[in-house]
């Protein structure tokens, strides 16, 4: 993950976070493991930060699903991220 905003996300607002899901998925979709984490004003990447996430799973996975929710004070505001990406 690479924070490009030109800020730190999600700033200091306290209620607001991301939510993101990153789900291993086979050549048939089929999911075969997934892993939650959430960016808040906590611990929130700064300018320019870049981070690196594991996400254990097996040979067969051909892609990584990630999916990023912007959430303020509980509710969902907006699905932000919803994308594929392919494995070498």
């Amino acid at each position: 993950m690479a924070n490009r905003a030109g800020h730190g996300v999600p700033g200091p607002v306290r209620l607001r976070s991301f939510a993101a899901q990153l789900v291993a998925i086979d050549p048939s979709s089929k999911k075969l493991a997934q892993e939650s984490l959430t960016i808040s004003w906590q611990d929130r990447p700064l300018v320019e930060e870049q981070r690196r996430f594991e996400l254990r799973t097996s040979r067969r996975a051909s892609a990584v699903q990630v999916l990023v929710d912007h959430v303020f004070d509980s509710p969902l505001v907006a699905n932000i991220m919803d994308q594929t990406l392919e494995l070498p």
